[in-house]
Parts: C-alpha cells; sequence; structure tokens
C-alpha cells in the first residue's frame, strides 16, 4: 500500500508542475514578444528565448506620450465598484483620460 502512495503522489506532483508551466507559458510568451522587434515577431519561427531583444517597443510606448493616460483609463475601468452602470462608469474614465489628455496638449504647446 505504500508503494501505491509514493507513486500517486509522484503523478499528482508531476501533473501539478505541468499545469504550473501550461499556466506560466502564456505569461512568459508576452514578456519574451514585449523584448522582440516586429519582424522577427511576424516570422513563422517561434523564438523562445530573446537573444537579440531590445528594448525599443517599451521606449517606443514611452515615448508616445499617451501610455499614462491609456494606463491610467485601463486602472480606472478595472477599479469600478460593483453595482455601478458599467456605460456610465466608461464615459466618466473616458471623459477624465480625454481632459488629462487634453490638458496636457495644451501644456505641452505652451
Amino acid at each position: 500500500m505504500k508503494r501505491r502512495t509514493v507513486w500517486t503522489r509522484f503523478l499528482f506532483s508531476v501533473l501539478a508542475i505541468v499545469v504550473a508551466i501550461a499556466w506560466a507559458f502564456p505569461v512568459y510568451w508576452m514578456i519574451n514578444s514585449s523584448f522582440l522587434s516586429t519582424a522577427v515577431l511576424e516570422s513563422f519561427t517561434p523564438t523562445f528565448f530573446p537573444a537579440d531583444g531590445t528594448t525599443s517597443n517599451y521606449t517606443g510606448a514611452l515615448a508616445d506620450g499617451t501610455f499614462f493616460s491609456a494606463l491610467g483609463m485601463s486602472v480606472g475601468i478595472g477599479s469600478v465598484a460593483g453595482g455601478t452602470d458599467s456605460e456610465e462608469a466608461f464615459e466618466r474614465v473616458v471623459r477624465a483620460a480625454d481632459d488629462a489628455m487634453y490638458a496636457d496638449k495644451a501644456r505641452q504647446r505652451g
């Protein structure tokens, strides 16, 4: 009986490792892809380790100037309390993001 318990525990451990890898792989793939150039991303050959990775995607997103307003909108939509009319909450968040964007553009102009 002891032998069956060890074998069962081993199988559950292997199953747990497989499930953990299946859960973590999409997160790894997103992070890995963020360091690849567009040409490498559009190729048919998958790249599992970014040997010639670049941070140009991050610098491009931050230099664009709209990243933080979009991030604020995402956080705002995600933090809406339950029971709130989703359309109304979305309008409030979008209006606040638009106001912040126009204020930022006006500040940049002079």
